[in-house]
C-alpha cells in the first residue's frame, strides 16, 4: 500500500470570522481512487480527521445526517490561476 503524507495549514473559511477550513482538491484524490460523485464518510476525532470512500450506495444511505450546518461561500474569480477548485 502506498502512503502519501501532505502537510497543510488549516485556514479561515472566507466570509467568516472563526470558522476553520481544510480544502483538498488535487490529482492525488484521483490517484488514490476518489472520483467526482463518490460517497465518502468523514470521522472527526480530537486532532484527527479520517476520510473513507464508501464502496456502495447502501453504506451512504445508512449514514446519519450531520448535526452541523454546511456553510457555503464564494471563491474569488482568479482562484483558477492558483489551482483551486471552483
Amino acid at each position: 500500500m502506498i502512503v502519501l503524507t501532505r502537510r497543510m495549514t488549516v485556514v479561515r473559511c472566507p466570509n467568516t470570522d472563526r470558522t476553520p477550513m481544510i480544502r483538498i482538491s488535487n490529482k492525488f484524490l484521483e490517484n488514490f481512487d476518489f472520483r467526482i460523485s463518490d460517497s465518502i464518510e468523514i470521522n472527526y476525532q480530537p486532532g484527527k480527521i479520517t476520510i473513507t470512500k464508501l464502496e456502495n450506495q447502501n453504506e451512504f444511505n445508512s449514514l446519519q445526517i450531520s448535526p452541523f450546518p454546511v456553510h457555503s461561500f464564494s471563491v474569488p474569480i482568479d482562484a483558477k490561476e492558483y489551482g483551486l477548485c471552483l
